[in-house]
């Protein structure tokens, strides 16, 4: 008889919410991370309003973002102030540790400092071999991130996941003592092609980063990001020194879509490791943290059936398909990304306009921040743009446009 019901490979806040619900609704979990909390975690720490909410976060720690910066090629550059929150700062390795803690408080057990080496399926049951032991299970959950040792023991790692990915360098760095003219939250579009570097005001630091496909890079990542602080006029008054080389810490992250396929027997694929990242703005800890609670939903029935057979599971991969913060989100976020970053003449005009109407500004603002939806984002835009710019997108970029008004995209990775 397996000692589990559930192991969940992965301590990151995908992992933490599916131990975390499945623990509560009575069944015996095994969370299993590599490292021990807190530990150092590649992200810029930004948390939208609606993962505080819907997963009751608490705030006590964070800071509150009320303006958004933009800066566009040409010097273009636009501040989207709000009177309220839109979002919140957080490190990583703290709200992590906390998601971590809530799983074992619902009754989960808990281990650190244990990697993963190996799954495997068989009809009785999941072997789960880490580096202190082998535990047996009835199904297993992968939560382990982008290098998901779960998903390649199962095989479900597409062709070119790697090559064809974004990567993040990361640092901290002192706040500056003069803050005037700092925002909340800076982003710098087109630094390296699709996506952007951003600096983020954190209550004692500075977390400053770059997005982008792994292909945009010309140097090393970490070499970029030294670049973007020295290269860049308005970012490099914002520092009070570069960092050093070893300052700076990367990782991949998915942002092209999610993996074909999300499960299989006896096993799920929630966050990073399915590839659950907005395919326009990199926000990945809400998306996993959803996707874990439909995997934990679908689990728990699948359990109480005893049926954790491949078709059983794929009801997990039509839900989240169907979500629209899922599903939608990723395919309407490849559109908007593909139609924005097209051509760096189209995305100056759009910002320059948006610097002009506010209406298009809040827009822009409310959709980094997770505050309107891909699809209606859409709508608005259509209806906002000036003719002129409309014209622009439609010279620029005709594919495009088409496909944003069909909604003819893919949410999955390399399609």
């Amino acid at each position: 008889m397996p000692l589990f019901d559930v192991v969940v490979v992965g301590g990151g806040p995908a992992g933490s919410t599916a131990a975390e619900k499945l623990a509560e609704k009575g069944f015996k979990v095994l969370l299993i991370e590599k490292e021990r909390h807190p530990r150092r975690k590649v992200c810029g720490g930004a948390l939208s309003l609606r993962t505080v909410r819907r997963f009751q976060i608490s705030i006590e720690k964070v800071v509150e973002i009320r303006d958004a910066f933009f800066w566009g090629l040409g010097d273009v550059r636009l501040t989207v102030p709000s009177n309220r929150p839109i979002g919140y700062l957080m490190k990583r390795e703290e709200l992590d540790s906390i998601l971590f803690e809530r799983a074992s408080e619902a009754g989960a057990e808990v281990r650190e400092g244990e990697a993963v080496r190996s799954v495997s399926v068989d009809r009785s049951g999941v072997s789960v071999v880490t580096t202190s032991g082998k535990y047996d299970c009835r199904a297993v959950i992968g939560a382990d991130g982008f290098s998901s040792r779960v998903r390649d023991s199962l095989g479900l790692t597409p062709e070119g996941w790697y090559r064809k990915n974004a990567f993040c360098p990361v640092c901290y760095l002192p706040l500056p003592k003069d803050v005037e003219g700092l925002v909340d939250a800076e982003f710098y579009l087109w630094v390296f092609g699709e996506g952007y570097a951003w600096i983020f005001r954190h209550a004692d630091h500075l977390n400053v980063g770059i997005g982008t496909f792994l292909r945009n890079y010309g140097s090393h990542p970490a070499d970029a990001l030294l670049e973007f602080l020295k290269g860049n006029g308005l970012a490099s008054k914002k520092v009070t020194r570069l960092p050093e080389r070893s300052e700076i810490v990367g990782a991949y992250i998915p942002y092209d879509g999610a993996v074909p396929k999300t499960y299989s027997d006896r096993a799920l694929l929630v966050g990073d490791a399915a590839g659950f990242v907005s395919t326009l703005t990199g926000e990945g800890i809400y998306h996993g943290m959803l996707s874990a609670e439909i995997a934990a939903d679908v689990l728990e029935r699948a359990l109480e059936e005893d049926d954790l057979s491949e078709e059983r599971l794929r009801e997990y991969q039509r839900r989240w398909l169907e979500e629209p913060e899922l599903g939608e989100t990723l395919a309407y976020g490849k559109l908007l990304r593909d139609l924005l970053f097209k051509d760096r003449r189209l995305l100056s005009s759009i910002l320059r306009t948006a610097a002009e109407e506010e209406g298009l500004a809040k827009l822009l603002r409310d959709v980094v921040f997770g505050l309107r939806g891909y699809r209606e984002a859409v709508k608005e835009l259509a209806k906002k743009v000036p003719l002129r710019v409309a014209l622009d997108m439609l010279l620029v970029a005709p594919r495009e446009v088409l496909r944003l008004a069909s909604g003819s995209a893919s949410p999955f990775f390399g399609r």
